[in-house]
């Protein structure tokens, strides 16, 4: 069974994000004690079947069909808990509790289906151990549609308790065969099993930007707002560091004596986190909605409250899995409770930065007792002292073998910034869908496409576990949460962040790099770099002392000189251009880097989709609209995975040049196809029907049809071939464009489902399900 997770594994995790983004706004938006109490039963629901889906891939093969079907369904059902999370306990209750029990009943009987010819009988009785406990709390959870609000908490809270009862007494059942699950199947819990758990929790920190980013865009944007969202950032990344500061111990742990805790005791544990997550989350989008002003005891819970419950619980899973137990994490959550009953009496955002000092100083006290030294007291060899090293010693900042290639979990959560800002530029699109709307966001989305691209392509020949290559990540990272946030008026009055946020990125990257690489033949690299973005930096910032549309044609001339140069290998006075063998250097880190980004941008279909349709009128037409977007977001993924990780081994092997200066502009057609289509989405569920505008047809049936094109590009880079199939759904979806204006909006999202079914199916008729033929050399050379 694979240890690493699927693509597939991927998308379903970033559904959550949507849930978890929703769930915290419910928080914010109902401030009171039974309303809190509410939100913890809705995110208990929606985490439990998270988790139960997780045991069931641990379990069994992730790779099989049937266990594919099963995470699709759950993600469908996800979503429509999702939508149904801000009224669960009003008009969507229905809604709600159908999707729970559903997700549960189907999950159960296609899993007892599939193994009825297994020859280990106890896979089928600790199949059917599942279902028969979640039709037990089902019938909870179906009675408390039927009842009060009040009571509907009750009633609710108590299926949820079996739910947990049930899985911590390893399901006892009376039939099939009566008896529990035995412990030794928790034992097989291993490193795919420790990857999800951390990879979900990653994500839930990561709304602590994705969640504030958002509810920014409907208030007055000025500096006191800035600092607080800043001061979100900075407690994210401290939440993040709790979190990996122990993850290689644990993961070893998952392995050892102590593996059969793990699936037992990780639900509640990790639970805990990320309810902490999900509650700082929702305390920071009170403190944008009023920094200013009295601060309710409600909100001090909140801000507070929120990294103690995550410090809390990280500690007590460290102690039962590790059996050990970190001092500092106790005083930081025992600080933080104390100074809550004075907090009622500062501004909110005064309590934000108490939050992160408390945070920061476990931080810096964990980092002490590990024996990390602050920067003043290390005691450097001379060769490396300060900043910057010299000749060889500058080769540790450079990738080699030993670097791992996988992607890191600071770099996750760095995309996850971007998925942001992808959502953000979706809504802007849909918000502004005229043609010079669309034009600004195309400026927009390849200023921030072109941030991302070239800091991957930073880590992928640097080190990104080196300190200096760690810091310009971090600064990039600051950088593109700037830009995020003045995405909704960049070209109005927040043009000049934007800019500067953009030029700071590769400014400063720059010159964190030349200084560090002082007298390395890989300073030369970095200057050329350096060079261009200052060039072209002079039109960025010449861009904002000038109005619309001058604004426009100076940042896209500004964009042009940073693509060109690209292309042409940064020549540079002096120095030249860059090698080409120095491409060359290209590691599958780059492939995975750019497979992770794709599948997060595509998971933001999804939260684009669901943010609209929460706060709008449930109807019929809005709900086939919704499906609709996502079984796009499906189809996409499947067109997007078709034997893409064959692909990956060409990028990062046997053509490994052009993966750096090929992969950034195909995946940027296919960013912009999924940032089209989202904005298409949010079109088609605000209104599905009535006239369609032109800019709207170009959105639902453009978004794939661009998505298909740089899809086919990038094949057809490395490998030599163009598919002649997708050639001509291609020419379907032009040609059905012009009479599309005489549909419905639902009807055209419809029309966009069945192309890109018929490209799945052609592609699957065309190979048997097998990889294609001009592919099949790739893999015996493997």
């Amino acid at each position: 069974m694979p240890k690493r997770v699927s693509l597939l594994e991927l998308l379903y995790d970033v559904v959550y994000v949507a849930a978890f983004a929703l769930i915290s706004t419910r928080l914010a938006t109902h401030v009171t004690w039974i309303a809190a109490a509410q939100t913890l039963v809705v995110l208990l629901a929606v985490w439990w079947t998270w988790s139960s889906t997780v045991l069931l891939t641990n379990f069994y093969n992730p790779e099989r069909m049937t266990i594919q079907a099963i995470i699709t369904v759950t993600m469908l059902g996800v979503i429509l808990m999702a939508v149904a999370a801000p009224s669960a306990f009003a008009n969507h209750a229905g809604i709600f509790a159908g999707a729970y029990v559903g997700i549960h009943v189907v999950k159960g009987i296609l899993l007892i289906s599939a193994l009825r010819y297994a020859e280990q009988a106890h896979a089928r009785a600790r199949a059917a151990r599942f279902l028969f406990w979640f039709l037990v709390s089902g019938i909870g959870w179906i009675a408390g549609v039927f009842v009060d609000a009040p009571t509907r908490l009750v009633v609710w809270a108590a299926a949820a308790a079996v739910d947990c009862g049930a899985a911590a007494a390893r399901y006892p059942t009376p039939l099939p065969r009566p008896g529990r699950i035995p412990t030794g199947h928790y034992e097989k819990a291993g490193e795919h099993f420790v990857e999800r758990y951390r990879q979900i929790v990653i994500l839930a920190i990561g709304d602590l930007i994705l969640a504030p980013a958002l509810r920014l865009r409907g208030t007055r944007f000025d500096l006191v707002r800035l600092a607080v969202f800043l001061v979100a950032f900075v407690i994210a990344l401290l939440l993040w560091r709790l979190f990996v500061h122990t993850t290689a111990a644990v993961s070893v742990a998952a392995a050892g004596p102590r593996s059969g805790r793990g699936p037992r005791l990780a639900p509640y544990t990790h639970f805990g986190m990320v309810a902490g997550a999900v509650i700082t989350t929702a305390g920071v989008e009170l403190v944008v909605r009023r920094p200013i002003g009295a601060t309710p005891g409600s909100w001090v819970l909140m801000i507070l409250g929120g990294p103690a419950l995550f410090i809390l619980s990280r500690t007590i899973f460290e102690y039962l899995v590790l059996a050990t137990m970190s001092r500092m994490k106790v005083g930081g959550f025992i600080a933080l409770l104390a100074v809550s009953p004075a907090m009622v009496l500062p501004p909110p955002v005064f309590v934000t930065l108490v939050a992160t000092a408390v945070v920061l100083g476990i931080d810096l006290t964990e980092g002490l007792r590990s024996g990390w030294r602050l920067p003043w007291r290390r005691r450097h060899p001379p060769q490396e002292r300060g900043w910057s090293v010299t000749g060889a010693d500058a080769d540790r900042l450079l990738r080699d073998r030993r670097t791992p290639t996988r992607a890191t979990l600071l770099e996750l959560i760095f995309d996850l910034v971007y998925v942001a800002a992808f959502a953000l530029l979706s809504i802007r699109l849909a918000d502004h869908a005229t043609w010079s709307g669309a034009g600004q966001t195309l400026v927009l989305l390849l200023a921030i496409w072109w941030t991302w691209s070239i800091t991957t392509l930073l880590t992928d020949f640097y080190n990104p576990q080196q300190t200096p290559i760690r810091a310009a990540v971090t600064a990039t990272m600051l950088g593109a949460v700037l830009m995020t946030i003045a995405i909704p008026s960049a070209f109005a009055r927040h043009a000049w962040v934007f800019a500067g946020a953009y030029v700071g990125i590769h400014v400063v990257r720059g010159g964190l790099l030349v200084s560090a690489l002082r007298g390395h033949r890989a300073q030369v690299r970095a200057g050329r770099f350096l060079f261009w973005f200052g060039l072209s930096g002079i039109v960025w910032i010449g861009g904002v002392l000038v109005g619309n549309p001058a604004r426009g044609v100076l940042w896209a001339c500004a964009l042009a000189i940073d693509l060109l140069s690209a292309a042409v290998r940064y020549p540079t006075p002096r120095y030249g251009r860059v090698p080409l063998e120095q491409y060359d250097r290209t590691s599958e880190h780059i492939a995975e880097r750019y497979q992770q980004v794709m599948i997060l941008t595509l998971g933001q279909l999804v939260l684009v989709a669901a943010l609209t349709f929460s706060g709008i009128r449930f109807d019929l037409a809005r709900a086939i609209a919704l499906l609709a977007v996502f079984a796009v977001m499906l189809l996409l993924w499947q067109i997007y995975a078709y034997s893409g990780g064959v692909i990956s081994v060409l990028v990062s092997e046997r053509k490994p040049s052009r993966g750096p200066r090929v992969t950034p502009y195909t995946h940027f057609l296919m960013v912009a196809g999924v940032v089209a289509t989202a904005a298409g989405g949010r079109l088609v569920i605000t209104r599905p029907t009535g006239p369609v505008p032109t800019v709207w047809v170009c959105a639902v049936l453009g978004g794939p049809a661009l998505f298909l094109i740089g899809r086919t590009i990038f094949e057809y880079a490395f490998v030599g071939a163009l598919s002649r199939t997708r050639l001509g759904w291609l020419v379907v979806l032009v040609a059905v464009t012009p009479p599309a204006t005489l549909l419905p909006p639902v009807f055209i999202s419809a029309v966009a489902v069945a192309v890109l079914t018929g490209v799945v199916g052609t592609d699957h008729l065309r190979t048997g399900g097998r990889l294609p033929r001009w592919l099949e050399p790739v893999t015996r050379e493997g």
